[in-house]
C-alpha cells in the first residue's frame, strides 16, 4: 500500500475576482475548494493515476472536516488523527485583467506532544513490509523539525519504502535517515548543498552531491525545464514537454505521486523519470491543484525526452 503523510494540510480556497481591489468590496466570479497540502496533493494524483493509497495525517476542526470530506469524495481512503486545533485555511484571490494572485493565509493548528506521540502509534501501526510512506510539506507549530527523520527511521526498520519532499530545517534534519527517493526542486537543493544549481549541469551537480551523501534516489525538479534523477553517479535528464501553464500549484506533488506509482510497479529508471516529468506536466496544465488523469500523463510521457547525463 501507498500511504501519504500531511502533517500539515490546509483547506484551499481560490476566488476569482476580475479588478480585484483592496479596502473595497469584491465580489468574486468563480469559488473552488480544494483538499490542500502537499501529501493530500499526492493523494489526490495517486487517485487520478489509478494508484490506491490511504492519506493520513492530522486534522481539526471545521476545516479538517471539509478535507476529509473532499477525499472521501474522490474515492481517497483516509487514516488521519483529529488533532484539537484547527487545521489551516489558505485563500488566493486570483484577478484575470492584471494577472496577479494574491495569497491570505491562516496560521496552523499548535499540535501538543500527545497528539503527536497518538500519530506515531498510528503510523507504526499500519505500514508494512513493501509499504511505500510518503512524508511531504510543511510542520505545523509544535512539531519538532527532526519528526521526518524519526518516522522515516521507524518505517525503515519494518521494511517500507519512504520518500521526502520537504523544504528547509525539517528537510536538513531528515537526511541522516537516508530516505529511499528524495524529491527537491532547485530551491530545496539550495539549502542542503553547498552548490548554488541555477542551470541543468549544477542541478546534476548539486542532486548528486546529496545522492552519495545519503544513499537516496533523487528526483530534482526544474520547474518547465524538466528534472534530473540521480542515483550516487548515474544521472538521467528529461526535458519537459511544452505545455499551457494555468497553475503550477501541486505540480511537484503529482511528480511525487508518479514516482511512487512507478516505483510500485516496477518501472524502469528512464521510464520512470519521463511518468515523473509528464505527471508534473499535466498538472500544470489543469486549473488550482488538480491533476491531469492517466491519459494526459500517457500522452504526455511519449514527449518527454530522456538522456543521460555525462560527467
Amino acid at each position: 500500500m501507498i500511504f501519504t503523510v500531511t502533517l500539515n494540510p490546509a483547506a484551499d480556497y481560490t476566488l476569482t475576482i476580475p479588478n480585484f481591489r483592496t479596502g473595497e468590496v469584491n465580489r468574486a466570479q468563480e469559488v473552488r475548494f480544494d483538499p490542500g497540502g502537499k501529501g493530500i496533493n499526492v493523494s489526490k494524483a495517486l487517485q487520478t493515476l489509478g494508484m490506491s493509497n490511504v492519506a493520513m495525517g492530522l486534522l481539526g476542526g471545521s476545516a479538517g472536516d471539509a478535507i476529509e470530506s473532499a477525499l472521501k469524495e474522490m474515492g481517497i481512503e483516509t487514516d488521519f488523527l483529529r488533532i484539537a486545533g484547527a487545521t489551516r485555511t489558505n485563500t488566493k484571490v486570483i484577478d484575470p485583467e492584471s494577472g496577479e494572485t494574491t495569497d491570505l493565509n491562516t496560521p496552523g493548528p499548535e499540535v501538543t506532544a500527545e497528539e503527536l506521540d497518538a500519530f506515531k502509534k498510528k503510523l507504526k501501526s499500519v505500514v508494512h513490509g513493501g509499504d511505500t510512506v510518503i512524508f511531504s510539506g510543511s510542520l505545523p507549530a509544535g512539531v519538532p523539525e527532526d519528526i521526518y527523520r524519526e518516522l522515516i527511521h521507524m518505517c525503515r526498520s519494518k521494511a517500507a519504502k519512504t520518500i521526502l519532499d520537504t523544504s528547509g530545517a525539517a528537510l536538513k534534519a531528515a537526511l541522516d535517515a537516508k530516505p529511499y527517493f528524495i524529491k527537491p526542486n532547485t530551491d530545496e537543493l539550495r539549502t542542503v548543498v553547498e552548490h548554488d544549481p541555477e542551470v541543468a549541469q549544477e542541478v546534476v551537480r548539486a542532486a548528486r552531491v546529496l545522492s552519495l551523501e545519503t544513499g537516496a534516489y533523487v528526483l530534482a525538479s526544474m520547474g518547465g525545464e524538466g528534472a534530473v534523477l540521480i542515483k550516487g553517479r548515474q544521472a538521467l535528464y528529461a526535458k519537459a514537454p511544452e505545455i499551457v501553464v494555468h497553475s503550477t500549484v501541486g505540480a511537484g506533488d503529482a511528480m511525487v505521486a508518479a514516482l511512487a506509482a512507478a516505483e510500485t510497479s516496477g518501472m524502469e529508471e528512464a521510464d520512470l523519470l519521463r511518468f515523473a516529468v509528464a505527471a508534473g506536466s499535466a498538472a500544470a496544465a489543469m486549473p488550482g491543484s488538480s491533476c491531469g488523469d492517466i491519459g494526459d500523463v500517457l500522452n504526455l510521457a511519449e514527449r518527454v525526452i530522456c538522456a543521460p547525463v555525462l560527467g
